[in-house]
């Protein structure tokens, strides 16, 4: 039995296109809508999963190599931690059937699960601009690690 793909806002390259940072292989790293801080990146596979246990050997290796890219980004910030959060199923919060991570700095009690309560909202210029502004600074971080 065939399945069917799960339509959802991660599945729109018109919206998280215009939201991605970068793609590294099979991942992409995307800048947040609303985020709980500046830094608030989401990490997700590029083709449609809904669970972790879809993912295949080469995503897990980009995945890998997605995170070390965010992990040396926030070391050259000055952020000596991250909280690395997935939601699973309905009762953990979930409401996008997209398999993707959120990193965020510090401490995961920080994180808020509901959009509407998360400090910064960007309209899509801003987001623009962000994506604009940290995209130089993981290419770089991409030519260090290879």
């Amino acid at each position: 039995m065939e399945k069917t793909a799960y339509k959802d806002i991660f599945d729109s390259e018109q919206i998280i296109g215009a939201s991605t940072i970068l793609k590294i292989g099979s991942m992409r790293i995307v800048a947040s809508l609303d985020a709980d801080h500046e830094y608030h990146f989401l990490l997700m596979p590029i083709a449609h999963r809904e669970s972790f246990t879809e993912l295949t050997g080469e995503e897990l290796k980009d995945m890998q190599f997605a995170e070390r890219a965010i992990s040396e980004f926030y070391k050259a910030h000055g952020i000596d931690g991250y909280s690395k959060i997935e939601l699973v199923g309905k009762g953990a919060g979930r409401t996008i059937e997209h398999l993707h991570w959120h990193f965020v700095p510090g401490k995961s009690d920080v994180f808020h699960n509901n959009p509407k309560d998360r400090p910064i909202h960007r309209n899509g210029e801003q987001m623009r601009k962000v994506v604009d502004s940290l995209r130089p600074e993981f290419e770089e971080i991409m030519r260090k690690l290879k």
